[in-house]
């Protein structure tokens, strides 16, 4: 049997626990994600430039309780999705002095990263400004976008522009 696509890609989502990773996939992804123990998985096929590309898209959905993420989580990953909840600035801090680290020490040399504020459409609640998102994302060379997994506002332009510079990368170094 043929393959459908031209490129697999892995990403993976991470950050704590309510910032509501699972509801980005769902809008991004159909049919939703299988769901497992410890980590939420689904696949969803873009085309960009001619080509089909095939995302794997991993949630390390309850692995936050843990000190830790697993460096098999890592594993094949060209994109990473920091996630944090612009209403809890307790998620912002996590991702700025812990898993930004982590991701550091894990991922390949060739993963993009992404800092992603989430919940954006809950303005009168925010905790995180757009500025100070974009200030840690410019710190870390990440890129940066907001959403509302909910009112599914840039969550198919983040997900499109994370492959299009995964593509960027894969092409540049094959060539």
């Amino acid at each position: 049997m043929a393959k459908s696509y031209d490129y697999l890609f892995k990403l993976v989502l991470v950050g704590d626990k309510g910032t509501d990773k699972a509801g980005l996939m769902l809008k991004f992804c159909q049919p939703p994600p299988v769901i497992t123990i410890g980590i939420d998985f689904s696949v969803r096929t873009i085309e960009l430039d001619t080509k089909k590309i095939k995302l794997q898209i991993w949630d390390t959905a309850g692995c936050e309780r843990f000190r830790s993420i697993s460096s098999a989580y890592f594993r094949g990953t060209l994109g990473i999705v920091l996630v944090y909840d612009v209403t809890a600035r307790s998620t912002f801090e996590s991702i700025r002095e812990r898993y930004q680290r982590e991701v550091g020490e894990q991922k390949t040399k060739d993963a993009v990263v992404m800092l992603l504020g989430n919940k954006c459409h809950l303005e009168e609640s925010r905790q995180v400004s757009i500025d100070e998102g974009k200030q840690l994302a410019e710190k870390f060379g990440f890129l940066f976008f907001e959403t509302s997994s909910e009112n599914n506002i840039n969550v198919e332009q983040a997900f499109v522009s994370l492959t299009q510079a995964i593509m960027e990368k894969v092409t540049a170094k094959s060539s």
